[in-house]
């Protein structure tokens, strides 16, 4: 495997691996949107005064969150490209299946 990730530009598109990571604007935003949420529905519990309306906005937040990640996938800003739409639970590609121990 040496020289997969060392600047060797001479393989065949058939044989490129793309180690995305989730780094596209679908991931980032519905990271971000969860991040938030998170610390909404975190900071509700000890307020007792805004209690429910923090914890209803971050709940509310964390759905809006997971729509537009799904939304934002399926036309075309996450990993796989425009007209894609995959499964939120999708398996990772076995392409390069020697690499993580799939034989």
């Amino acid at each position: 495997m040496a020289g997969k990730h060392s600047g060797d530009h001479s393989q065949t598109p058939e044989n490129v691996v793309h180690d995305h990571h989730g780094q596209s604007v679908a991931s980032w935003t519905t990271v971000g949107l969860l991040l938030v949420a998170a610390a909404l529905i975190a900071l509700a519990f000890p307020l007792a005064d805004a209690r429910m309306p923090l914890l209803a906005i971050g709940i509310g937040l964390t759905i809006v969150g997971l729509v537009v990640g799904k939304v934002l996938s399926s036309t075309g800003y996450g990993v796989r490209g425009k007209g894609e739409v995959t499964n939120i639970v999708d398996a990772p590609e076995v392409a390069n299946g020697d690499e993580v121990g799939i034989s």
